[in-house]
């Protein structure tokens, strides 16, 4: 089932795509047999138990009550039959079958299901715009993949076209990923550990190996390329064998068996009525010659049924939540405000960066008056900096003895003084307003 994606490249989520690449797969397909796969709950979990960052920076899908409106468009990640209730109709109708196994990805699924077609002598047609579905490419598979900038249409190449596009066979697509990395899922390959191994490495690589096994047996025992190369291949071997244990798929997942009735000719007889039976307001209507599932707003149906629309109420004001929270210091200004009026440099700040990729961790350090004071980590880079301007004021207020009793003018000016004290040396002989006196 295509990925619901619209625009070029990953593109943008949007679930009413899968409606329109629906209708022009059904176009090409005929009565051809259909099955449509979804990812089980907790799909990658065992995924994510070998390496936490699995699939970190995927965009997840927007609501379809809130697709088109800008206002209080959050991001939820739930079921596709529960984002967009039209659809479970929609396949019903169409007589396509979902399989959906718990605790298994949708890729491991079409691969176990892909193999226990081919076993039993059939053709298998695979439509996803997935590249790691790519591995199960031979004889008896082949890839229709959605073309997102010409809408509407496909790519088809099996094991052969593939081999003659990219140059190498499917059956090294595995250990090509294992050593460049899967940016879409967050794993990383050689290249980020070794600038110096590029694609072009990989390539010399995977011509003369097949596998990672054999790729690293064979650098124990011999020479493989360069140094780099060799370095690099040993020295991360263990990010090799953990890199093709996540993108090999499953070809043996339980609970998965192919029905031989979803092999039957599709009953074609309910289309017509298919698309009338999706609900949450989607309706049909006739777009440059060709027939479209659309949304339409509450003032369309008014329309179409003569209803007058009421005119639209001013919304009231908002209340605007104020800048910072009650209580509030900026230390950050404070102490800036105080280097300036003793004449010191201003404070630098330096970032450090911990914990997951999708959950990092913020630590500042803050140079100022020869003083280097580290804050606290912090979810936002911003609030660090603010810890650490905290921990640095209240360490030159200690320096005179400075109480929580005094004032913040009070504790500003023992700031100065201490600043002054460890920039230029000796006193400070009087203050006015903020301004030292030449001395």
């Amino acid at each position: 089932m295509p990925i619901c994606y619209r625009g070029r490249g990953r593109g943008k989520l949007d679930p009413r795509a899968c409606l329109e690449w629906m209708e022009a797969l059904i176009g090409i397909s005929g009565d051809s047999p259909i099955i449509g796969v979804l990812d089980g709950d907790n799909g990658n979990a065992w995924r994510r138990e070998l390496y936490p960052d699995y699939k970190s920076g995927r965009k997840l899908y927007h609501p379809w009550p809130t697709i088109g409106h800008r206002r209080n468009r959050h991001r939820v990640h739930i079921d596709p039959f529960e984002n967009m209730p039209m659809l479970e109709p929609l396949f019903r109708l169409l007589n396509i079958p979902i399989v959906k196994v718990p605790h298994a990805e949708a890729d491991d699924v079409i691969a176990t299901l892909a193999q226990q077609a081919v076993d039993m002598g059939h053709r298998v047609n695979i439509v996803s715009p997935d590249t790691d579905l790519r591995q199960l490419l031979n004889e008896r598979i082949s890839i229709w993949a959605p073309r997102a900038e010409l809408m509407r249409e496909f790519n088809f190449f099996d094991g052969r076209k593939f081999e003659e596009r990219v140059g190498y066979p499917p059956e090294k697509f595995v250990l090509l990923r294992c050593l460049l990395g899967d940016q879409s899922d967050a794993i990383r390959g050689l290249p980020f550990y070794v600038p110096e191994f590029g694609r072009n490495s990989a390539i010399k690589l995977i011509e003369k190996f097949g596998s990672v096994a054999e790729l690293l047996e064979a650098a124990r025992m011999r020479t493989i390329g360069r140094p780099y190369m060799q370095d690099a291949v040993l020295e991360y071997s263990q990010v090799l064998e953990l890199n093709e244990r996540l993108i090999t798929l499953r070809r043996d997942v339980e609970g998965v068996t192919l029905d031989p009735s979803w092999l039957q000719r599709r009953d074609r007889s309910t289309e017509r009525d298919a698309y009338n039976a999706c609900k949450y307001g989607v309706r049909v209507m006739k777009r440059e010659g060709r027939t479209v599932l659309v949304r339409p707003s509450p003032d369309a149906d008014r329309k179409l049924s003569g209803v007058p629309i009421p005119p639209k109420k001013p919304r009231p004001p908002k209340d605007r939540a104020p800048r910072w929270p009650p209580g509030f210091q900026d230390y950050k200004g404070l102490l800036q405000t105080a280097c300036v009026r003793a004449r010191c440099p201003i404070p630098e700040y330096s970032l450090e960066t911990e914990g997951l990729v999708h959950e990092p961790l913020h630590s500042a350090t803050v140079s100022v008056g020869g003083l280097a004071v580290k804050g606290p980590y912090e979810k936002l880079k911003k609030s660090a900096e603010h810890g650490a301007a905290r921990a640095a004021w209240e360490a030159l207020l200690r320096d005179q003895n400075g109480t929580e009793d005094w004032t913040l003018e009070q504790k500003g000016e023992a700031v100065q003084r201490a600043l002054h004290e460890r920039v230029h040396g000796g006193t400070i002989l009087g203050l006015l307003e903020g301004q030292l006196q030449t001395h």
